[in-house]
């Protein structure tokens, strides 16, 4: 195939720098704002996360008939007393572990020995390389003051209390806002409900009342599973540390329930910690690898068995995302930041599935496929990569029907570089390359089908019309008229034939067929709805019995006023995509 040369590209215009910069202040804000007010937002995002987990319990008491306010207090209660069980249970550990260290010196002693050792050796080094350069005379350094030494207050022996109760005392209102915050939300669900479709305005009632219950759904249900995994996870990890004879094995369990909760750093966090304690109390490095061993066979069995059978469709954001989402939360709320990661992440990427505005989230979060297979073709076909774009047709081909192929790859490739072509962003000349690469292509998938189709389809199910197939417009219109043609071959006859001669080739038809004559006006969006009008009014003027339908195929967005338009210029139907033009063509 003949590569033209590659033309410039159009430069930018300045809206869309305008826009791109606009869009850049509005996230640094946002951003600013975010951390700036983590004081009220940390509560409020903990106590909406709370009110997601709890949400459910609640409403299965009073579906048994406890009234609401008794509901949510027992649920809430409950739910913090676990918790509060768990930090407790932590902390106990945790100062046991630290209170037993001193026993295991010897051992950490002699795992480090080497490291130390070989740091002595890169020291000595760089010490004889220091004394084999050459000296350099130094000048005479002046009488130094003596030095004078500043000796600290006398401390109090109770200093230290106004500096620890202080963050205590933050966190003890931090925990009794988060309560109080929660048992509200929970009260009052329905009115924040209604709140926030309130703010949104009447005429987007259903898209927020469908992104209110996405998120609600989607958050709940992953919090709820996440959390009965990790538990398990948790108790299944601690008890194969206690066979390993690691010490503090309900502790290193608990790292990883709450610790899993930081999407894939925080299960490893906890595994380091657990092979460093086992490292610590045993010789030799055999007994840390068979803890490596089992914290690795763990999360690939939950990562690749459990967690796809539980959560079927995962989260709806793509794990680079989740990842991504990890270390931003954190750099604004530290570690709260972490834990609230997963839930805020798949609460942004629901609002960009269902508010228009911030579409962008969704792509940039959602884990459904970036390009579709028309965007992927039309990509290679722009970077001139023929091979690719042949491998993704081919590739399209193989599992669907070849109407399907020119409907969702090769006709809406066409109409975005005509698209591109009105715009602007492309030259004349790519578009020619555009053309003649999927004409080229087209011939080879045409004769690829040919050769799978049984030879006797072509001669079976013909239908009682005699068809009269033209390209409106342009070379876009010609390809799609190939594909037409191929398409309904195997189903009767087809007569393909330019705009030129669409007369001459509707009186032959007339005289040699016995079957009535309908006419297919194949036109691509954008473009060519005035040519079609003249060739509708010609047509119906010279032939007026004759059935006349349109392919109007590659159009997005509302087609009310355009069906209005062909309709009134003489067209009896239309279609928009080749097999709805087919259907109405050859009805099944």
């Amino acid at each position: 195939m003949t590569k033209p040369r590659t033309a410039p590209s159009s430069p930018v215009a300045p809206h869309r720098l305008q826009n791109a910069f606009y869009a850049i202040g509005l996230l640094v804000l946002i951003a600013v704002t975010l951390y700036w007010g983590q004081v009220i937002l940390v509560p409020l995002s903990l106590a909406a996360l709370f009110a997601f987990v709890l949400t459910p319990p609640a409403q299965w008491l009073e579906k048994k008939g406890l009234p609401r306010a008794p509901s949510v207090l027992l649920v809430t209660i409950g739910a913090f007393a676990i918790l509060a069980a768990f930090v407790t249970l932590a902390v106990n550990q945790f100062h046991d572990l630290v209170a037993d260290l001193p026993q295991y010196e010897t051992n950490i002693q002699q795992k480090i020995e080497p490291a130390e050792k070989l740091l002595h050796r890169i020291r000595a080094l760089q010490s004889h390389i220091n004394e084999a350069a050459p000296e350099t005379t130094q000048p005479a350094a002046p009488d130094q003051p003596k030095p004078v030494v500043v000796q600290p207050p006398q401390v109090d022996a109770l200093s230290w209390v106004p500096s620890l109760a202080r963050p205590l005392v933050e966190i003890f209102v931090n925990l009794v806002l988060v309560i109080v915050l929660t048992v509200f939300m929970l009260m009052q669900r329905e009115t924040f409900r209604d709140r926030l479709i309130r703010l949104a305005g009447r005429s987007r009632l259903s898209s927020t009342t469908r992104a209110l219950d996405d998120a609600a759904a989607r958050v709940g249900k992953y919090l709820l599973l996440q959390l009965c995994i990790n538990a398990i996870l948790g108790a299944v990890v601690g008890f194969g540390l206690y066979l390993l004879k690691v010490p503090y094995a309900p502790l290193f369990g608990l790292l990883v329930t709450i610790l899993r909760f930081v999407p894939y750093v925080g299960y490893w966090i906890a595994g380091v910690s657990a092979i460093a304690m086992s490292a610590a109390v045993t010789p030799g490095w055999s007994h840390p690898l068979y803890v490596l061993i089992m914290f690795a066979a763990f999360d690939l069995a939950m990562a690749n068995v459990v967690e796809p059978l539980v959560f079927s469709h995962g989260t709806g954001v793509t794990p680079v995302a989740l990842l991504i989402a990890a270390v931003f939360w954190a750099f604004l709320w530290g570690p709260v930041g972490l834990l609230l990661s997963t839930p805020l992440t798949v609460c942004l990427a629901v609002i960009g599935e269902h508010v228009p505005a911030l579409g962008f989230l969704k792509v940039l979060l959602g884990d459904e496929p970036t390009l579709d297979p028309a965007a992927r073709y039309y990509n290679r076909l722009l970077a001139r990569d023929y091979d690719e774009a042949a491998v993704i047709l081919d590739e399209y081909n193989s599992n669907h029907p070849p109407v399907e192929t020119y409907d969702h790859v090769l006709l809406p490739a066409l109409a975005q570089a005509k698209t591109d072509r009105e715009q602007g962003d492309i030259p004349a000349d790519e578009e020619h390359s555009i053309n003649d690469a999927t004409r080229e292509l087209l011939g080879g998938l045409i004769a690829h089908n040919n050769c799978q189709r049984p030879a006797a389809q072509a001669a079976t199910n013909l239908p009682p019309v005699r068809v009269i197939g033209c390209a409106v417009f342009g070379d876009a219109d010609k390809i799609a008229l190939e594909m037409f043609r191929d398409a309904i071959c195997p189903k009767g006859e087809v007569v393909v034939i330019s705009s030129n001669a669409l007369l001459q080739a509707v009186d032959q038809a007339e005289r040699e067929s016995t079957k009535p004559i309908v006419v297919c006006l194949l036109t691509l969006s954008p473009g060519g709805l005035t040519q079609t009008r003249a060739l509708l009014a010609e047509v119906r003027r010279t032939h007026p019995k004759t059935k006349l339908l349109v392919g109007r195929w590659g159009q997005s967005g509302d087609t009310t006023q355009t069906d209005r338009f062909l309709r009134s210029s003489g067209a009896d139907n239309v279609g928009w995509t080749l097999r709805e033009t087919i259907a109405q063509l050859i009805p099944q």
